[in-house]
């Protein structure tokens, strides 16, 4: 069986289905395994955001959905993401290194994993490196939410 491929052709369907990747490496890999400390880079992980999203903040004000059960029981904090950038730009290891609970841990962990990244480099090569992100979750402004119950306050029989 043949299969003919064209990278021009791949592209343009990839555009057309509005996928957004980030760029093909120009550098070589590291392939040793070893994971960097962001200090010891010469040009640090850089997040690509999708749309026209400009920082982190502003991405995260975007994308975050607020935990049902942490806005029930009150609960707002900072919870902070330690994760490894590989060269390829995905995140991987993803761990809660300080949580509120709640359901804010997982959508902070949800949030990290839809981003993709430049990969730091290190002597002219893309390398793993390891870094912290802190999402902070704060009740939305009085009024923009309004909790309803489901049982509409009649007991169950």
């Amino acid at each position: 069986v043949r299969f003919s491929f064209k990278p021009g052709t791949y592209r343009r369907h990839v555009r057309a289905r509005g996928y957004t990747f980030p760029p093909p490496p120009r550098e070589p890999f590291d392939t040793s395994g070893v994971i960097y400390d962001p200090k010891a880079l010469e040009k640090a992980p850089q997040p690509l955001f999708p749309g026209d999203c400009k920082n982190l903040r502003e991405y995260f004000t975007r994308h975050l959905q607020y935990p049902e059960m942490a806005l029930k029981r009150g609960f707002s904090g900072k919870v902070e993401v330690s994760m490894v950038i590989e060269p390829s730009g995905r995140s991987t290891n993803i761990h809660v290194q300080d949580g509120v609970g709640g359901g804010c841990d997982e959508e902070a962990v949800r949030l990290v994993e839809t981003l993709r990244w430049v990969p730091g480099s290190r002597e002219g090569m893309y390398v793993r490196s390891e870094i912290k992100i802190s999402v902070t979750f704060a009740f939305p402004e009085e009024g923009s939410y309004k909790y309803f119950p489901t049982h509409q306050g009649r007991t169950m029989q």
